[in-house]
């Protein structure tokens, strides 16, 4: 993460006009992220967002320890790991 004082945004936002720019996208960006994660975590169930978000970021998700993956969920770790046993069993039969 970076941080950056208010008078040297301003500053940037002076010496290279293009920056201003920049920085609407990457809010845009990021507002429509978190706009995404709040219908989904008021619309789906715990283990619809779990199976989603494997779906759309497995590349990262087995590296990130259990409980920061139910963190982002939004439920406990106890119950995302009775989200993931139950997947598993399914997964055998």
């Amino acid at each position: 993460m970076l941080a950056i004082s208010y008078a040297d945004l301003q500053q940037l936002y002076d010496q290279i006009p293009v920056w201003s720019r920049f920085i609407r996208l990457v809010i845009q960006e990021v507002n429509g992220w978190m706009e995404k994660l709040l219908i989904e975590s008021q619309t789906l169930t715990a283990e619809a967002r779990y199976l989603h978000l494997i779906e759309q970021e497995n590349s990262w998700v087995r590296d990130v320890p259990l409980k920061h993956l139910a963190s982002y969920l939004g439920i406990a770790p106890e119950s995302l790991s009775r989200i993931r046993k139950k997947i598993w069993q399914q997964a055998r039969t």
